[in-house]
């Protein structure tokens, strides 16, 4: 059915171009004052002061019976013949392949057996998304060989329809933007089945995923790459953007260089999520030096503000709910104030256990009554749930520690 809308919608376009060629060239023919028609017998003939049109050829009307063909080669000469859109052919013969691809993995046995050990499924897993890697390939070589150049038809539906898309990879030609998507889609996907539930992925997986990340570098240059990365650290450093920060696309840009000499954004998909936490957290810590002294004092509060999670959500709550802008500001100061507060107390020596005890109480109480002060009792629960209670956690010190 994708492919019968495709082709209908490749005959309906040559139809309208075909008919308003005709009447563009019977209506600017002759700037004739007196037209007439005479009909004398069918077909018509148009009969100026000065000029008779001739009879317009007949056009046979095209079916998809006429166009579609069982071999992938004929069925592009066809739509090539007919003079068909490119764009058109690529989606309608990507279209035929992906369905030959689908009907070929469909023929695969099935490995989930309901007697077979967990290693047993595992090691079928395993087969099984090895035997789809080799159609896909073939499939993406075939592509290649037909039009010159690396294209998938989702991942140009996904361009056309999601702007950021463009947005993000727009410093990159057209095609080669839509290209390196797909091979970004590619790689993620093959990145969540390698890792899921383990933080070593299997071997195959993991030659998959070094084969992909060597796929999409090969088709980029240098300078091309270094701005992919800068990119794409923005979004994944700064998942919730820099709300109340002041900052110019050059001052973003310059921090997200900081970032990039410890980052490489394609370690995302190539290790696990715990190691990639990991790098951010130490990539991060090493920029803020340099961040603080770029920004100054004043900024770099603000900054810092940003990169609590429970900030960009109270901060979103504040937008949509219509609480006063400065709210989100408000409740960070005051976990940061709380937070010095936990380490006075702990660090107060000539507090008696049962007395340090007592003080934390009250600071849980004290903060908690704040808080429901600042933003509600209905949104103390959503915040809660969301990121976690941390005033009533003030002082607990799981690892022999007291919690900020």
């Amino acid at each position: 059915m994708r492919i019968r809308s495709l082709i209908g919608l490749c005959i309906f376009s040559l139809s309208v171009a075909a008919n308003v060629v005709l009447w563009r060239k019977v209506h600017t023919a002759h700037h004739a004052l007196n037209t007439t028609h005479q009909i004398n017998s069918l077909p018509v003939v148009l009969i100026t002061n000065r000029i008779i049109s001739p009879e317009q050829p007949h056009f046979a009307k095209v079916t998809w019976r006429d166009l579609d063909d069982p071999s992938i080669r004929n069925l592009l000469a066809n739509l090539r013949a007919v003079k068909c859109p490119e764009l058109t052919i690529r989606d309608i013969v990507t279209a035929r392949l992906d369905e030959q691809t689908d009907e070929r993995i469909a023929s695969l046995a099935n490995p989930d057996e309901f007697w077979s050990t967990a290693i047993q499924k595992e090691r079928l897993q395993l087969e099984l998304r090895q035997k789809v890697r080799e159609f896909e390939r073939e499939e993406e070589a075939l592509v290649h060989e037909l039009f010159g150049t690396d294209w998938n038809r989702d991942a140009y539906l996904a361009w056309a329809i999601d702007p950021y898309n463009e947005f993000f990879l727009g410093f990159l030609p057209r095609e080669k933007a839509i290209s390196i998507h797909y091979d970004l889609q590619s790689l993620a996907l093959a990145s969540q089945a390698a890792f899921k539930g383990r933080d070593i992925p299997p071997k195959s997986d993991d030659q998959e995923l070094e084969r992909l990340s060597r796929q999409l570098k090969a088709k980029l240059s240098p300078p091309e790459y270094a701005e992919l990365n800068l990119r794409s650290l923005v979004t994944r450093v700064h998942i919730g953007g820099f709300p109340d920060v002041q900052l110019s696309g050059a001052e973003v840009r310059y921090i997200v260089t900081l970032y990039a000499r410890h980052l490489d954004f394609i370690d995302d998909f190539l290790k696990s999520s715990r190691e990639v936490d990991e790098l951010k957290r130490s990539a991060i810590a090493a920029a803020q030096e340099d961040i603080k002294n770029y920004l100054g004092s004043e900024r770099y509060v603000a900054f810092q503000r940003a990169q609590d999670l429970g900030f960009l959500w109270l901060h979103k709550v504040a937008q949509d709910t219509g609480l006063s802008s400065d709210t989100a500001a408000k409740m960070f100061d005051l976990k940061t104030e709380a937070s010095q507060q936990v380490l006075a107390i702990s660090q107060n020596d000539s507090l008696a256990p049962d007395a340090r005890s007592q003080q934390l109480n009250d600071l849980r109480n004290t903060y908690r009554a704040s808080m429901t002060k600042l933003i509600g009792e209905e949104r103390m629960k959503d915040y809660a749930y969301a990121w976690g209670a941390w005033w009533a956690k003030l002082g607990e010190a799981p690892n022999g520690g007291i919690a900020q």
